[in-house]
């Protein structure tokens, strides 16, 4: 891991406030893409402030689900820059990397961002965009409505 480090992955519980060490429970295989993305990207990238960007303990179909996968399988960054470089650039970024799963995110604060996961993938990767509509509810959508 060039971009990342290990302190990144501690995360306090949202319910409890313990400490949880995601980096021992990453897909190693989500960990080249990550690093892949942030090389290819060229300027910091973090990990999302949100307490469910790494893993959850719930047992459903996310990709960052521990309980179902055994493993953390699905990220959510935050790419310095990508207000001025645009979402499109970051998708295309992320094409590269090999994700199984590419998530994009336009009304994310502090900044928009993106989700990637190391889901096997077919010849393409699973993509889809999380749009607000006017109620603050998220849409999901097909990639081209985040580069609106």
């Amino acid at each position: 891991m060039n971009w990342f480090d290990k302190e990144e992955f501690v995360r306090p519980h949202p319910h409890t406030g313990d400490k949880i060490d995601w980096w021992r429970k990453m897909d190693p295989n989500l960990l080249v893409i990550m690093d892949e993305f942030r090389e290819l990207w060229g300027t910091y990238v973090i990990i999302s402030p949100s307490p469910w960007a790494l893993g959850r303990f719930t047992n459903t179909s996310s990709q960052h689900s521990y309980p179902r996968h055994g493993m953390v399988k699905g990220v959510d960054l935050m790419p310095y820059g990508i207000e001025e470089r645009g979402l499109r650039e970051a998708y295309n970024l992320a094409l590269q990397t090999g994700a199984g799963g590419i998530g994009l995110y336009p009304d994310w604060n502090p900044r928009p961002g993106i989700h990637l996961d190391s889901r096997p993938k077919g010849t393409r990767p699973a993509q889809w965009a999380g749009i607000r509509d006017d109620k603050g509810r998220v849409r999901y959508v097909g990639v081209e409505e985040a580069f609106k």
